[in-house]
């Protein structure tokens, strides 16, 4: 799985991200929320990213425009589930107060619904 960071040497230039092992990160991720919440559910924000991407979309999408071009392949609950999941992981990633509970829950709950998702994908 990969997606676009951003260089540490130079930050105008865009370097791909690579998690070579979904559950691995998913288990490092959980282990961040039981100190840092928060910051497990931006990890969560990369992954969804990453997730949402197929051949047929712009490695340089961001998690809205991934979110708007799937109305065409998945249906409209879908689709508000995932706007949902996308607020509440802006929400996290600038820093708004996330509980351990709801970390951990998202951290099951998102990778899985994403799972059924990429499924649906495959009709495109």
């Amino acid at each position: 799985m990969e997606a676009y960071g951003y260089c540490i040497d130079d930050l105008k230039k865009r370097k791909l991200l690579k998690i070579p092992d979904e559950k691995k990160y998913i288990e490092h991720l959980k282990k961040i929320a039981d100190k840092y919440p928060f910051l497990a559910i931006a990890g969560l924000r990369i992954l969804t990213e990453i997730k949402l991407k197929s051949k047929t979309f712009n490695d340089k999408d961001t998690l809205g425009v991934l979110i708007n071009k799937l109305k065409t392949v998945v249906p409209d609950a879908q689709i508000k589930t995932l706007k949902d999941f996308k607020e509440f992981e802006n929400s996290a990633s600038h820093g708004y107060e996330i509980s351990e509970t709801t970390a951990k829950w998202a951290l099951d709950a998102i990778p899985a619904f994403l799972r059924s998702i990429n499924k649906e994908k495959k009709h495109i």
